[in-house]
């Protein structure tokens, strides 16, 4: 599975785990919240995907380095 592969399944993993649930949560709100809720959502999706994003450029480099390692 190629790198682009695994980033965009994070990617809508992240989508469809954060939407349902916040969802409900923004449909229920006052109107005047609703705004400021979706947002809210919009940031923690960002921040997910930035972790994500992270985490997978740490692995990436750990394995480049063991490779490295390897040859010494």
């Amino acid at each position: 599975m190629a790198t682009i592969d695994v980033f965009n399944t994070a990617v809508n993993t992240a989508k469809n785990t954060t939407g349902t649930a916040m969802d409900k949560m923004i449909d229920a709100a006052p109107a005047e919240q609703k705004g400021f809720l979706q947002a809210q959502k919009q940031v923690q999706l960002e921040s997910q995907i930035m972790s994500t994003i992270t985490n997978l450029m740490k692995k990436m480099d750990d394995m480049a380095m063991a490779a490295v390692n390897n040859l010494k």
